[in-house]
This record gives structure tokens, C-alpha cells and sequence, in this order.
């Protein structure tokens, strides 16, 4: 009987314990959860606006000139945007602006085009999360329509250029300085369709890993 009194006391330790362990477990996330929605509440309904810059690496320029192909190497070039966007709780919404540049390498005499360029507006859709006292990551996506330019190296300068469906993903981390002001720091992958130009011209619009930083302004 003496054992059997035992074994229930420690079953019921062992069950105590248990319950313990998962009372504690559901504060922590109910905590968490109210932590997260107090966050975004705070943000919710407000603007802001934003710049950012960086470097950007790019996959190789492929066009074709009636029937003539060309591959060259995108060098490693520079990115620059300024976007508009608006607060919704934990989601946010943007209109973007983003300029991309890269010169070719031109060490053939076959190369006829020496850089390319695009010029993006975008429709950006992002989720943040706040993980710390003000310290949040994001992620987002985005989609739009690009400008395509391929440029020469001849003199006078040629230029073909074009309209292309663009896309891109995003993400990263940012710290508020301030109420209204956070610095962030973030990746960006970005394409666009094939770039139908002029006299049959076709260009595959490379794709790029961009690597920015920028300041996010809240009003």
C-alpha cells in the first residue's frame, strides 16, 4: 500500500510538473503574441518614406542581333531606389523607384555593347517582425515594369531600350534610431522578362543580388 502511495505521488508530480511546463510555455507565446501585435499597432496606420543604396552582382548579358548571339560578363554594378509606402498593423505596402547599373566586359572585339542599365517602378508588399526592442526583420516581394537599356561602346553612343516585366524578393533586418527613423540593412534579388528591341533585338535581361543599406522615415 506504501508503494502504491508512492508511485501515485510521483505520477502526480510527474503530471504536475507537466502541467506547469505548459502553463509556462503558453504565457511565454501569448506574451510574445501581444509583444507583436502592441509592435505593429504602434506602426499601424502610419507613412513613411525611404532610400537605399548598394552594390549589385549580376548574371551574364545574353542578346541576339538577327541571329547573331552575344555573352558577356556583367561587372559588378551599383543600385539605388526611393520608395513611398504606408503601415497596415505588421504589413506594409510601397510604391518604388530603383535605378540598377553595370558595365560589360568588353575584351573581345566581338563585343558590341559596353553597359546596360534598368529602371524599375515596383509595387513592394513587406511583413515585419520585431524581435527585439527595436530591432525588426522583413521580408517582401515585389512587381512591376522595367525600363531595359543596352548601350554601346562605339562613338556616337548606341542605345536600344525597352519595356520588361520585373520582379523581385527581399529581405533583412532594421533598427529605429528613432521613433521615426530606422537604418536598414537588406538583400534584394531582382530579374525581368526578355527585353523585346529594336529590329528584332532580343536582350535576356540578367538577374542581380544586390546587397543595400538605407534610412526609413516614418510620419
Amino acid at each position: 500500500m506504501f508503494l502504491s502511495f508512492r508511485k501515485k505521488s510521483k505520477q502526480y508530480k510527474r503530471t504536475n510538473t507537466m502541467k506547469n511546463k505548459l502553463l509556462k510555455l503558453f504565457v511565454g507565446a501569448a506574451a510574445l503574441s501581444v509583444s507583436l501585435v502592441a509592435s505593429a499597432t504602434e506602426k499601424a496606420n502610419t507613412s513613411y518614406v525611404s532610400v537605399k543604396g548598394g552594390a549589385a552582382f549580376a548574371s551574364k548579358a545574353k542578346y541576339d542581333a538577327t541571329g547573331v548571339n552575344e555573352t558577356n560578363k556583367s561587372k559588378a554594378g551599383a543600385i539605388g531606389s526611393l520608395a513611398f509606402g504606408h503601415y497596415f498593423d505588421a504589413l506594409r505596402v510601397e510604391l518604388e523607384g530603383n535605378y540598377e547599373q553595370h558595365n560589360l566586359k568588353t575584351d573581345t572585339a566581338n563585343n558590341t555593347y559596353a553597359k546596360w542599365n534598368k529602371m524599375s517602378v515596383m509595387a513592394n508588399a513587406y511583413y515585419d517582425w520585431e524581435i527585439a526592442d527595436s530591432f525588426s526583420l522583413y521580408a517582401g516581394l515585389g512587381l512591376g515594369l522595367a525600363h531595359v537599356d543596352l548601350k554601346g561602346k562605339a562613338s556616337p553612343e548606341t542605345t536600344r531600350g525597352n519595356f520588361a516585366f520585373a520582379y523581385q524578393l527581399m529581405a533583412g533586418m532594421s533598427y529605429d534610431i528613432t521613433e521615426a527613423v530606422a537604418v536598414t540593412l537588406g538583400y534584394r534579388f531582382a530579374g525581368a522578362t526578355k527585353a523585346k528591341l529594336a529590329n528584332n533585338f532580343k536582350f535576356k535581361t540578367p538577374f542581380s543580388h544586390s546587397f543595400e543599406v538605407g534610412l526609413r522615415y516614418s510620419f
